[in-house]
């Protein structure tokens, strides 16, 4: 209906607005009652009757062709698509006006909901036929929306780049589903979950299917398009793009891994490892990335690669798990793949609407020009912290809650495989750490953006526009989420187990949920966390805080800043996001593809400098392969495959190199010649000694706590 709307409406924008993005989240809101209910109740999968096609009834099963097939894992998909086009689309209503009379709104509506219909269809899809059609309705629904400021060379180019890769990975899921018909000679998904698939040709399949699967969902080094499609697209449509789209290609992975291929012994456990190594670079080179950025939406896309490499962990220590015949852990692990699944698409969602309200009233995605903006969108500046806090992991919400997860599922393939195959156990570690660092490296990089853009005085770009009612509602519903599905840890858990224990087989070893804690208990591992309590402590301390001070009635006095004694400039001392991460640009600027350029200008040239000005560039070589530049056809696509083999050795063996290199060739900037008497000598070179590890360099203390946690948790393996 709303698809039909938006092309009836299309001679009156304000109207196709209000009643498209209706209707959207009406029948949103719909789905999502049913998906809640199919995944509550009992019994086998919801089968709705295809088409049935005269002749080819063995080639489409005995439900025919384009049926619709609802388990527990898809009725759990069905719902996060659901819930987050709910909220979208009322932020939608408010937020569109700033394209009417601009773009045409009829465009904009009939893809949008055009692409809600066709991520729904390929998560209920039961023959490889009708998935292939609906994930490239998905794909072209998308590439139009991401293409939608057409005037815009960025969105031109941005679109293109897009399309390429999809394509190509759609060919590799293309050509996986034809190699399983070749083998269970029917299109049926009924077919290809019975019986087994030989060895060497199930190897193949798989990584046809993390190919063409992961190159939808972002995972490095497949990962190009995406944060040059999230930013090109309006930011409603980014929401979905990162919230429910590439999660889709998750579920299309996991459905081809668990249900058709059927994990089990050696085999199994490299693809396992495959998945989380791969994974685990996902995770930190996001992260790296985002870091360095000055686009809100830019940085917010490499955010979403970071957080499919936490998800991916998940799913590869599930695989690991489950090939050992450890159904139970497995579907632990699992349960945490789909509880980021879930949460992520809420608190990235969040942060993408958030992005929109700021971009709406300020017309700019450059936050470096922001600044205050928390007095004039103050439901922006708060939905946005929230997200913010989700996304970096701080108890109690629920980014904290599903990463906690996934580090015991971690720490189970490390305990499994220490004694039957240690480089699978180094492989879980290292995935662990990767996964510590980059929490580490998201608090720095949310501190950064939510300080500069809404923090301090305002900046150069002075907003223009408020947030709507239908904006506020929008943010707010996923920032209630966020702190429900935290603070509810112990019944959300047990809720997304529904899920993975259909596809394990088995249910994760979760105690009976209780209204204060999580309990884990198992043969392999034991663990409780409590965030209600939590939760509980943290209402009760700022209460008492509140009241503390509220009693004492202290007189605040307003002062300027201290600046060493010089007169405090608001406009030149503001902090900025390039000085706030200048030690991480300069630590992996091999991996960033930076290059610097001086612009002097002379008061009396070559000697008396008036000006001086820096012009920095990042062109990053592991995106080198998907520069394209959109020139009017033919278009050509600048950068080849060929280079990946120079950023394996530059960009990811170079930055953990450094720290050591930098602590080895660390030495005493000056000699001491006073003498001194024998006890005052040792205590001087044991004071050199220490000198030399504290080094000044935030990087080098970065290896001190990778060093610790190594330590930590060998000794967490190694001791009983």
């Amino acid at each position: 209906m709303s698809i039909v709307l938006s092309l009836i409406l299309r001679s009156k924008p304000k109207e196709n607005i209000r009643l498209t993005y209706a209707l959207t989240a009406l029948a949103s809101l719909l789905l999502m009652l049913y998906s809640l209910d199919a995944l509550l109740s009992p019994g086998a999968p919801v089968i709705v009757e295809g088409i049935r096609v005269p002749g080819l009834q063995d080639q489409f099963g005995a439900h025919g062709f384009f049926a619709l097939y609802v388990d527990k894992l898809s009725a759990f998909l069905l719902l996060v698509i659901s819930f987050v086009a709910l909220y979208s689309s009322i932020f939608s209503i408010g937020y569109s006006e700033m394209y009417a009379g601009e773009y045409s709104i009829s465009y904009l509506t009939f893809f949008y909901a055009l692409f809600v219909l066709s991520m729904v269809l390929v998560v209920t899809a039961n023959d490889a036929l009708s998935f292939y059609l609906s994930w490239e309705l998905m794909t072209l629904s998308s590439y139009m929306l991401v293409g939608y400021e057409h005037r815009s060379e960025e969105s031109r180019d941005a679109a293109k780049t897009y399309f390429i890769i999809a394509h190509a990975g759609g060919a590799c899921i293309l050509l996986s589903y034809a190699l399983l018909y070749f083998i269970k000679g029917s299109l049926s998904f009924d077919a290809f979950r019975e019986g087994g698939v030989p060895p060497g040709i199930a190897s193949l399949i798989f990584l046809l299917a993390l190919v063409g699967f992961g190159s939808k969902a972002g995972i490095v080094p497949l990962h190009a398009w995406l944060p040059q499609a999230h930013p090109a697209a309006p930011s409603n449509v980014s929401a979905l793009l990162s919230g429910v789209m590439l999660k889709v290609a998750v579920y299309g992975l996991i459905r081809v891994v668990f249900d058709f291929l059927k994990p089990s012994g050696v085999e199994g456990g490299l693809w396992g490892c495959a998945v989380m190594i791969i994974a685990a670079f996902s995770t930190i080179i996001g992260v790296q990335f985002a870091v360095v950025q000055h686009d809100l939406k830019r940085l917010l896309a490499y955010h979403s690669i970071e957080n499919i490499g936490i998800i991916l962990l998940g799913v590869g220590a599930s695989l690991i798990l489950y090939s050992e015949g450890l159904k139970d852990v497995a579907a632990l692990a699992l349960t945490a793949a789909l509880y980021h699944l879930l949460n992520h698409a809420v608190f990235k969602s969040l942060l993408f609407l958030g992005s929109g309200s700021v971009l709406k009233s300020c017309r700019t995605r450059n936050f470096e020009l922001l600044g205050g903006l928390s007095k004039y969108l103050p439901w922006t500046s708060v939905t946005f912290l929230i997200a913010a806090m989700a996304i970096a992991g701080v108890p109690p919400l629920n980014g904290f809650a599903s990463e906690w997860l996934t580090y015991q599922s971690l720490l189970a393939v490390v305990k499994e495989a220490a004694g039957k195959a240690p480089w699978v156990s180094l492989a879980a570690l290292f995935s662990a750490l990767m996964l510590g660092l980059a929490g580490a490296l998201a608090v720095l990089c949310f501190t950064k953006v939510y300080g500069v853009t809404f923090l301090g005085p305002l900046g150069r770009v002075k907003p223009k526009g408020g947030e709507s009612l239908t904006m506020k509602i929008g943010m707010a519903i996923p920032a209630a989420a966020c702190i429900v599905l935290g603070v509810a840890m112990p019944y959300v858990a047990v809720f997304v187990d529904k899920a993975s224990r259909q596809i394990t087989g088995a249910p994760a070893p979760l105690a009976a949920p209780s209204p204060l804690s999580l309990v884990l208990e198992s043969n392999l591992l034991r663990g409780e966390v409590s965030l209600p309590g939590l939760a509980a402590a943290l209402v009760i301390l700022v209460a008492a805080a509140g009241l503390a001070l509220g009693l004492r009635r202290l007189k605040i006095t307003r002062t300027p800043p201290w600046v060493s004694g010089v007169e405090y400039e608001p406009e030149a001392m503001k902090p900025t996001a390039t000085a706030y991460a200048s030690q991480v640009r300069g630590l992996f600027a091999r991996l960033y593809g930076v290059t610097v350029k001086e612009h002097r200008e002379y008061s009396v040239p070559p000697i008396y400098t008036r000006k001086l000005s820096y012009e920095v560039e990042m062109r990053p070589k592991i995106e080198a392969y998907a520069y394209v530049k959109v020139e009017g056809p033919p278009t050509t696509t600048q950068g080849t495959l060929a280079r990946l083999a120079t950023l394996l050795e530059n960009s990811l063996y170079a930055p953990f190199a450094k720290p050591i290199a930098g602590i080895l060739e660390a030495r005493p900037a000056y000699k001491e010649k006073v003498t001194y008497a024998p006890l005052a000598k040792l205590a001087l070179k044991l004071g050199l000694l220490v000198r030399k590890v504290q080094a000044g360099a935030l990087h080098i203390y970065m290896f001190y706590i990778l060093v610790m946690v190594v330590l930590l948790l060998v000794l967490g393996v190694v001791l009983p």
